[in-house]
């Protein structure tokens, strides 16, 4: 076998300008969404609403729904270049947005993270606010979902809002799957626009930036590649400053329904835009989901600055993003069906806490946007193709204990208690999508006791190990100091047996540890040797 560490070559401008053609040559100045506020009352609440949490959690931070109109092009493909073009135009669409802010406009930040919602489940799945909220909150900035299919929207007309909220969603008019990318663009001229008309007065918008996770990262990198060129702000600017499509696959989504999309693999799917692009992915991205044939180079160059992380350990999809979602409770009882699944493994469901990384990664383009500091590149997993070498890859670079070699390196795959497996296998499931899920779950096989001892030969060895990588993460901006925090902690907590002792070493030396994060608001049990989770010992 042949181990395959080389990305494909950076694109550069020239490059970037030859694939684009015409269509970067012929931006023009986008129209801005007109917006109508949605009310909360007593009877009728948004979908998904975390305003309970924020009464809860005192995080003075506040919601609000708008509804977004205008009249979005039709695209398909100019048969020569292969740029999008406009096939018919005018067409009138009614979406909505949910919008997450400080309750106090003196403590936004001016940032502002539109998520293009992930539809997969049938449905609105703030999927990476989830998983960055800690950072956002922190910040003081502003969270904006974006409803962006026709069947999320229609499950909102037709299965939530009859059961708890009559008429709330009967303006919504998201009739086909082409309206999406006029729908970003302006929608995100609306939230940019500081004018009198602003949609959200007192609050001063420096920087709005996209975000979007697996399925919705696709329709994400489609609009980064042939669509945001396309569109720009009055003066000429981008509409967006910078982009974060994360866990993306290899293959395309379409411009309209009846449009071709790109075939799996093509170039055309290589990220390329004149903003910087934050991406990160999880381990079997790169060969469930084919994104290791649209790899590129990181790139500092004026005009194509990009730079990707890929998470060694890390699965697709985790606890934390499905524990967190609201739907069951605004969507139970409806007439919407859910795919349902059992997961071989599901009692040892993998928790890699991959938002630790997403919201450095999120911080990191920030501070790429607002100082021009690059973020630090990471190594790409490593990937073995067969022999005699073809161009597909075949399977991972396993270290002995079965975890992944190369990528990102973090305390979860050097310092491990366990093997980290990234997908699972389906043992039951209904509806279209209850096989998909089990493959996007991973599981744990904790190790042995004598595993555990011949790796370290004490408690403290392991907690220095996990404490001198987990600060290398943060000063080199990896990592955020609160989610260290939960590092260290949770390897002070845990349970490694000594290399001379049948008993257990409780880290009496590391009380400090203890203490200091007792109470931390941070805390969770996703660090290494985490009791709770894998019940070691």
């Amino acid at each position: 076998m042949k181990v395959l560490q080389t990305l494909s070559p950076a694109l550069g401008v020239a490059a970037i300008a030859a694939l684009l053609g015409a269509g970067a040559a012929s931006a023009s100045t986008t129209p801005v969404a007109s917006f109508v506020a949605v009310p909360y009352t007593s009877t009728s609440v948004p979908f998904n609403t975390r305003l309970p949490e924020f009464a809860t959690d005192h995080s003075e931070y506040t919601e609000m729904e708008f509804f977004v109109s205008g009249n979005a092009n039709l695209y398909t493909k100019d048969p020569t270049t292969g740029n999008a073009i406009v096939n018919t135009p005018n067409h009138p669409f009614t979406s909505r947005i949910l919008v997450r802010l400080p309750s106090d406009p003196s403590k936004f930040s001016g940032n502002v993270v539109m998520e293009i919602y992930n539809g997969t489940p049938g449905y609105d799945a703030d999927v990476e606010w989830s998983q960055v909220n800690g950072l956002l909150q922190r910040h003081g900035d502003a969270w904006i979902g974006l409803t962006n299919g026709t069947g999320p929207a229609n499950v909102l007309k037709n299965d939530y809002a009859p059961l708890h909220a009559p008429g709330r969603y009967d303006p919504i008019n998201f009739t086909s799957a082409g309206y999406v990318w006029d729908l970003i663009s302006q929608t995100g001229a609306l939230i940019k626009n500081n004018a009198t008309t602003h949609l959200l007065p007192g609050y001063t918008v420096k920087h709005l930036y996209a975000m979007a996770e697996s399925g919705a990262a696709q329709t994400l990198v489609l609009y980064i590649n042939d669509i945001h060129p396309f569109w720009r702000m009055p003066g000429g600017g981008p509409i967006f400053d910078g982009f974060m499509p994360d866990e993306r696959f290899g293959t395309g989504s379409t411009l309209a329904p009846g449009v071709a999309a790109w075939p799996t693999c093509s170039p055309r799917l290589v990220l390329h835009s004149d903003v910087p692009i934050m991406n990160v992915e999880t381990q079997p991205d790169l060969l469930s989901s084919q994104a290791w044939c649209v790899r590129r180079a990181d790139s500092n160059a004026s005009g194509d600055r990009f730079r990707s992380w890929e998470l060694p350990g890390s699965p697709h999809l985790t606890p934390l993003v499905t524990d967190d979602d609201n739907s069951h409770r605004d969507l139970d009882g409806s007439p919407f069906v859910y795919s349902t699944f059992t997961c071989t493994h599901q009692s040892e469901q993998s928790t890699f806490p991959k938002e630790y990384f997403k919201q450095a990664a999120l911080g990191a383009l920030y501070r790429w946007v607002n100082h021009n500091v690059a973020p630090p590149s990471a190594p790409p997993i490593a990937l073995k193709t067969p022999t005699p070498p073809a161009l597909t890859p075949v399977s991972y670079v396993l270290d002995e204990f079965g975890n992944e070699t190369g990528g990102l390196r973090t305390p979860f795959v050097d310092f491990p208690d366990r093997q980290w497996v990234v997908n699972d296998t389906t043992v039951t499931s209904t509806g279209p999508l209850g096989a998909l899920f089990c493959t996007l779950y991973g599981y744990v096989v904790p190790f042995t006791t004598d595993t555990l001892k011949s790796l370290y030969r004490s408690h403290d060895a392991y907690v220095d190990g996990v404490d001198d990588e987990t600060d290398h993460l943060v000063a080199q901006r990896f990592l955020q100091p609160w989610n260290a925090r939960t590092i260290k902690y949770n390897a002070a907590e845990s349970f490694i047996p000594t290399a001379h002792s049948d008993d257990l070493d409780f880290g009496r030396d590391h009380d400090h540890d203890r203490d200091d994060h007792r109470f931390d608001r941070d805390r969770d049990d996703r660090g290494p040797g985490s009791r709770s989770r894998f019940r070691l010992g």
